[in-house]
């Protein structure tokens, strides 16, 4: 299973007590992963996964890194690139399609020639409740996604909204319909 000093790869079946001794990870009972696979490297890193999810997909840790998985969501392929200890949570009854990327860094380090400066530090992912995100989707560090929005497929969010109820769409998404709900 180890691939490496401080890097595991696993399969939700695989969880052993030496990974949850070093990384904290809590999955309700009453959670169905299906083809799950979790990459640790390093530790202290965390995933809570609430109730009634139902998950495939990956997700990547770091040390430090932290993703919470509200209750009732379903995420149908979705990849948490979680580099540098970077922040996700979701919100309760999320729906997540197929090919979403979800990056709270760039996961490369890039500084200013002159003043020596980082210019491109990670920053948290916040998705409310009730959010559907279409296929291909690339969620990027920094934004925010309120309760009730629709992110159309193939849309880049790079940016913090405001607005619950929403559809965003685009590269970089935009809102482009406002006073909408969805259901499934």
């Amino acid at each position: 299973m180890a691939e490496g000093n401080d890097t595991v790869t696993l399969t939700h079946k695989d969880l052993t007590d030496d990974i949850c001794a070093r990384n904290l990870v809590e999955i309700d009972p009453s959670s169905r992963i299906d083809n799950l696979t979790l990459q640790f490297v390093g530790s202290d890193a965390e995933l809570r996964i609430g109730p009634d999810c139902k998950l495939t997909g990956r997700i990547f840790l770091s040390a430090g890194a932290k993703v919470t998985i509200g209750a009732r969501t379903i995420i149908y392929g979705a990849a948490f690139h979680m580099h540098e200890g970077g922040e996700v949570s979701l919100g309760e009854q999320c729906l997540f399609s197929n090919g979403i990327s979800i990056r709270p860094s760039d996961a490369h380090k890039i500084f200013d020639l002159d003043s020596g400066e980082r210019i491109n530090p990670p920053a948290p992912i916040r998705i409310g409740s009730h959010v559907w995100v279409g296929e291909q989707v690339s969620i990027m560090k920094g934004s925010i996604i309120p309760d009730g929005c629709i992110i159309g497929i193939g849309a880049i969010v790079t940016g913090r909204f405001d607005k619950p109820n929403c559809i965003l769409a685009g590269a970089p998404a935009r809102v482009v319909r406002e006073n909408v709900r969805w259901d499934y």
